[in-house]
């Protein structure tokens, strides 16, 4: 049975990055969220109110931009 956190390609087993949360509280910290020298695990996916209908805004692996503290 496979394990949901990891992928069997065939040829080599990848180990998906972990989910990391950020939740930025102005500009300046959303600016360095996205810089690269951190190097956030990507993919990076934007949640803002969290009222889309499906699950788009969640992710198995990566970074989740929490936009909820941008509220000005």
């Amino acid at each position: 049975m496979a394990s949901p956190r990891f992928r069997d390609t065939g040829r080599f087993v990848r180990h998906p990055a972990p989910i990391k949360m950020l939740r930025p509280a102005n500009l300046a910290e959303l600016m360095r969220c996205l810089d690269l020298e951190t190097r956030v695990p990507g993919p990076v996916r934007v949640r803002g109110a969290g009222s889309a209908p499906t699950d788009c805004n969640t992710s198995s692996s990566g970074t989740i931009l929490d936009m909820t503290g941008l509220d000005r």
